[in-house]
């Protein structure tokens, strides 16, 4: 009666009969059909070269990602626990000594033999493709994807590193790349600042068909994408001047230059007030109407030059000016030795002179005086050149042209 109220309860009925069918599935395991067959999948090949053809340099470059499959037969409860992961599949490149596709021999072994309980039925398989080939490394300058936009009034330069990347493939399939773009799945706008990410490579052909990467062997693996944000600005170029004799106001020269101001790209490294470039500096002795002075254009750190002008002349017109010859006979020593007595053995001093035109022609020799100053300096018994400094014994916009040196004698006091 106990029995027939078990089997009243469905839920109780159906743990039963579950129960009942392990159990018969058991003793037909174990008893009536012990043994079975079992397939078993994705089995990757091994097929490392051999002597022969690594000699000629030989590369497998289709098929060395097959997966094989194969039946065994054994114990049950031994072959339902077998997976991929238990076999060696081992293709023999022996008898390759060309390039080309070549059908070869795949042996199957387990990796811890147990033949007491199962067996592989299908341990040889024939015809596994592969293909061989020659490879040769190529070097490509890559193209940066455009990923960013900046801020309205910046720009960016974009650099990538390395800057060449070398790819190593057959010759066919490197013939097929016409361009190397690096890129980033980051986009971004409204940037003002500097941007470094990660980059991926991209092949395509000359129809700007993408190609598949998986054919290449990279070896820069890491590529960086460096992007830089600059402001824009325009600025002027100014020159400076040196040795200005007394009287000369430089505002007052109209110094005309050949590119009065650059645009320029400044990064948030940089000087944060940079509003004009200094070209360089002009030397008074040497200024004089219609000579030119060319100064390479070098930007503060952290500018980059967006115009490209890489020099700027600068001319001094010289309108209302002159240039005209005297010959100087005033002689003026300074700091004299207490030791020795100095002379001036040069008697006239030929010298250059560049003025406004009205003051320049009323000036004579005797407006000049040359100035030797000798302190500092090493003097002994003889005679000696040093340098002389051409004055206006009155103040007034002229100046000498040129450097001059006279002949000294020095006795002994």
């Amino acid at each position: 009666m106990q029995i027939k109220s078990l089997f009243k309860n469905k839920r109780t009925a159906k743990f039963v009969s579950l129960f009942i069918a392990v159990i018969a599935w058991f003793l037909v395991a174990i008893f009536i059909s012990p043994e079975t067959d079992a397939v078993i999948r994705d089995i990757p090949i091994n097929a490392s070269l051999e002597e022969a053809a690594r000699a000629l340099g030989l590369s497998i470059v289709e098929g060395g990602d097959q997966t094989v499959s194969i039946t065994v037969r054994g114990k049950r409860h031994i072959v339902g626990s077998l997976s991929a992961g238990h076999f060696d599949a081992v293709v023999s490149t022996a008898g390759v000594t060309s390039e080309g596709t070549h059908f070869l021999d795949c042996i199957i072994t387990a990796k811890k033999p147990d033949p007491n309980n199962y067996v592989i039925e299908n341990d040889r398989q024939p015809n596994i493709r592969l293909v061989f080939a020659r490879l040769i490394t190529r070097q490509f300058e890559p193209i940066i994807s455009d990923m960013i936009t900046p801020e309205e009034g910046y720009m960016k330069l974009q650099l990538v590193s390395p800057g060449t990347i070398n790819i190593e493939g057959t010759q066919t399939d490197l013939d097929m790349i016409h361009k190397v773009v690096v890129s980033s799945p980051i986009e971004q706008t409204g940037v003002t600042g500097n941007i470094q990410l990660d980059g991926e490579i991209e092949l395509y052909d000359e129809n700007e068909t993408k190609l598949d990467n998986s054919r290449y062997i990279f070896e820069n693996q890491r590529i960086t994408i460096t992007v830089a944000i600059f402001l824009e600005k325009t600025v002027p170029f100014y020159i400076e001047f040196i040795n200005i004799p007394e009287g000369v106001d430089t505002d007052e020269l109209n110094i005309k230059l050949t590119q009065s101001e650059i645009k320029i790209g400044v990064s948030s490294g940089a000087a944060p007030n940079i509003n004009r470039i200094l070209l360089g500096r002009i030397d008074f002795r040497k200024l004089e109407p219609g000579v030119p002075f060319t100064f390479e254009v070098l930007l503060p750190t952290g500018c980059i030059n967006i115009e490209g002008i890489e020099e700027v002349t600068a001319l001094f017109e010289g309108e209302g000016y002159d240039t005209k010859t005297v010959d100087v006979t005033n002689f003026s020593v300074l700091n004299r030795p207490d030791n020795l007595n100095v002379s001036v053995t040069t008697k006239v001093l030929r010298v250059r002179v560049t003025g406004r035109a009205e003051l320049l022609e009323q000036l004579t020799a005797r407006d000049f005086v040359a100035e030797i100053d000798l302190k500092d300096q090493t003097i002994s018994p003889g005679s000696t050149s040093v340098r002389a400094n051409i004055l206006l014994t009155a103040q007034g916009f002229v100046w000498a042209v040129g450097e001059y040196e006279v002949t000294i004698s020095a006795a002994n006091g």
